[in-house]
């Protein structure tokens, strides 16, 4: 009589359905994950954006205006010239956005917008893979 010897190891058959598996579940799980982590990104750099918003509300309740292009944001945290009523600094540090870039900051002058009163823009690039901005103003 011949005895079979059963192994307690796995097949490959059993390893490559494994494998399989795991490799459809993470296609479809990667690319929403990552989706998501871009939607967050945008909505932080929102919150940052809103945050250099109050700030220069307050920066225009003490001086009267708000910072002309050429200042930019430069002036919540250092005082412009003449130095006026500033009562800064408004900021610690100038901050970056989500993807680690500056924000772009315009006064109304250098506006070009179908809007007639707008103050300022604040601008971050956004996702240099996208292509897409995220634009805020008064």
């Amino acid at each position: 009589m011949v005895t079979v010897k059963k192994s307690n190891a796995y097949t490959l058959i059993e390893i490559v359905i494994v494998l399989g598996i795991i490799m459809a579940l993470a296609a479809f799980i990667v690319p929403r994950i990552m989706r998501y982590l871009g939607q967050a990104k945008v909505s932080q750099t929102k919150q940052v954006m809103s945050h250099i918003e109050e700030n220069l509300m307050l920066y225009y309740s003490h001086i009267g205006r708000y910072p002309t292009t050429r200042e930019g944001l430069d002036a919540l945290v250092m005082p412009p010239s003449p130095r006026g009523n500033w009562e800064g600094p408004y900021l610690d540090e100038i901050p970056m956005d989500s993807w680690q870039q500056p924000f772009e900051y315009r006064s109304y002058r250098d506006i070009v917008s179908k809007e007639k009163y707008k103050y300022y823009e604040i601008i971050s690039r956004g996702d240099p893979a996208q292509d897409r901005e995220i634009v805020t103003g008064r």
